[in-house]
């Protein structure tokens, strides 16, 4: 007011954070991870987000965010492998959003069927995505959105499908826990010499354990491996040579033995 007042624009353009959308809200904690918020539907909202917050900033901090973004990548795909591409993912987290039952086709490990399930959460792990869920008010299951078919979801917003109270991140830690116990149920004891011990560790976290809880001998490294079947570790093993003794059990080691000997064979044809 009075002589030479009037308005001044500010020198930084900046924007209320109220003004965000459901979409943008939604997508808030995925600002750091794009690749996901893409796959999920949810992309063009985290950009936005993330456009508003560094209108919070000045120029200068801008710029140092910026920068700092450019130089952090998060890849979730593992080695030698690329990412599952799950078409029906982005209508699975709009369920999951939504809250409402989610209807699909399932190809499992014995055999294909349908489902009704109440959505408890997405995780996304070595590349691929599983939904967490319940059918009924049965335990929670696991499912790969990748091997979902003729996905179709219910009414949003059912209050029935919500489990305010279920804890993901810890369940999903004991659920896989439980699945490695008990997808090796067996143990076996070896001697790693030379650089065993290293190739061994690459098998997989679980050999990795092995490998570091090893207790170290004149002989060499003692470890206790765990193994599906004797099939499987000895065609682990062989690759290993004289590097790899087999103490236990018996069976491994004869069947280490067969596949030399057929290996020989076939050479010899």
């Amino acid at each position: 007011p009075g002589p030479g007042g009037g308005f001044r624009l500010l020198d930084v353009p900046t924007t209320r954070l109220t003004a965000m959308d459901s979409a943008e809200i939604e997508a808030m904690l995925l600002v750091g991870m794009p690749g996901a918020a893409a796959a999920l539907g949810l992309g063009a909202a985290v950009e936005a987000v993330r456009d508003k917050l560094l209108l919070r900033l000045g120029i200068g901090s801008q710029r140092r965010a910026a920068s700092v973004a450019a130089r952090f990548h998060i890849d979730m795909a593992d080695w030698y492998r690329s990412a599952e591409q799950s078409p029906h993912l982005p209508l699975v987290a709009r369920a999951v959003i939504d809250a409402c039952l989610l209807n699909f086709a399932y190809d499992g490990w014995k055999r294909s069927r349908s489902w009704q399930i109440r959505p408890l959460g997405l995780v996304l792990k070595g590349g691929q995505w599983y939904l967490v869920g319940r059918e009924g008010d049965g335990e929670p299951l696991t499912f790969r959105v990748g091997a979902m078919r003729a996905v179709s979801p219910g009414v949003p917003g059912l209050e029935q499908s919500a489990t305010p109270d279920f804890d993901l991140p810890r369940w999903w830690a004991r659920a896989t826990s439980d699945f490695e116990a008990g997808l090796r149920p067996h143990r076996a004891q070896l001697i790693l010499r030379d650089d065993a011990a290293q190739r061994l560790a690459e098998a997989g976290h679980y050999a990795a354990q092995a490998v570091a809880s090893g207790v170290t001998t004149a002989q060499g490294l003692r470890v206790a491996l765990p193994f599906e079947d004797v099939g499987q570790l000895a065609r682990l093993l062989l690759p290993l040579g004289a590097m790899v003794s087999v103490i236990e059990p018996v069976a491994v080691r004869r069947a280490i033995i067969n596949l030399a000997e057929a290996a020989i064979v076939a050479q010899k044809q």
